[in-house]
């Protein structure tokens, strides 16, 4: 029953029919997208909309033996909304929309899992979360430059006390990532506990190293990056492509895993771009010919009232 997606990076591909496990809940590192913010309004020409969703092409599944939750933020005009997930249950609005307007505005995306195979095998079907954005200048004449803050915070384990040959064995995964619509990857975070296959861990800050060790345990990583953009007048951004952007998933046949995911988009700053005119040397030589020329002419002029 697991979903088949070409994600951004080969690495990033587990063979879900290897792995099972269970654990201890890890709680959503949401606390920067709860209560009301007071942050002022940016530019009005800039235009920046958005959604967070749990799954943007079908609804979560029930776990077998184990416990998984999730929340999406939403914060447009300083005001904090949320949906959440308990279960295969949703409650409140999924895909969270809206307009920001306000520095400190944006979405937020988290989940939570975790289970152990006391009652037989355990496991939590991929849970997915969806970011988009548009970000347009309506101004005919400025530039802007819009910084994005992406925030994460991520962490699995997989334990196993039993080895066997018929132990398909723990895992717990977690995947992060941030994408433009055209696919260009702007933030990639991934780490795999596996008590039967090696771990895996990529990290934001050098994704393009595994620099894990090991089978099974905990695997972190933590980070905040500013994604900044520069608008000149009509320009239009879009994040978000096919791929999820926030992924999480773990099974157990013997043991425990757990997996704990929290993620927030939001606007940083918005500050208009401007430039000081400098004139080429060429306009200066033409303007001071034409100083010379009106000084002359005024030197002519003055000359001919005093002969009379």
């Amino acid at each position: 029953d697991f979903k088949t997606l070409a994600f951004k990076k080969s690495k990033s591909i587990l063979n879900y029919k290897t792995a099972r496990s269970t654990a201890l809940a890890l709680s959503l590192l949401m606390a920067a997208q709860t209560g009301d913010a007071l942050a002022a309004a940016f530019d009005s020409h800039i235009i920046i909309k958005g959604s967070a969703a749990f799954d943007s092409s079908g609804t979560p599944s029930a776990p077998s033996n184990s416990i998984q939750n999730g929340s999406l933020t939403s914060i447009l005009g300083g005001v904090s909304s949320t949906t959440t997930l308990n279960a295969a249950t949703i409650n409140g609005p999924d895909p969270l929309v809206g307009t920001l307007t306000n520095i400190g505005d944006g979405f937020g995306i988290g989940f939570n899992a975790s289970g152990n195979s006391e009652n037989g095998p355990a496991n939590v079907n991929p849970l997915f979360g969806d970011y988009t954005l548009s970000i347009q200048n309506n101004s005919l004449v400025d530039s802007f430059l819009v910084s994005l803050k992406f925030e994460f915070s991520h962490q699995v384990n997989a334990t196993d006390s039993v080895k066997s040959a018929s132990d398909n064995g723990e895992f717990a995964k977690s995947q992060i990532g941030l994408y433009k619509a055209d696919g260009t990857e702007l933030v990639f975070s991934q780490l795999i506990s596996d008590t039967i296959n090696d771990n895996q861990k990529f990290v934001f800050s050098n994704n393009q190293q595994d620099s894990a060790s090991g089978f099974g345990g905990v695997l972190s990583d933590v980070g905040s990056i500013l994604l900044s953009f520069l608008l000149n007048p009509g320009d239009l951004i879009l994040l978000g492509d096919n791929s999820p952007d926030v992924l999480l998933a773990g099974a157990a046949d013997s043991g425990n895993f757990s997996a704990s995911t929290s993620t927030l988009l939001s606007v940083d700053s918005v500050v208009i771009q401007t430039t000081e005119t400098v004139p080429e040397p060429e306009t200066l030589l033409l303007l001071a010919i034409g100083l010379l020329a009106h000084f002359v002419s005024n030197r002519r002029h003055s000359g001919s009232f005093s002969t009379h």
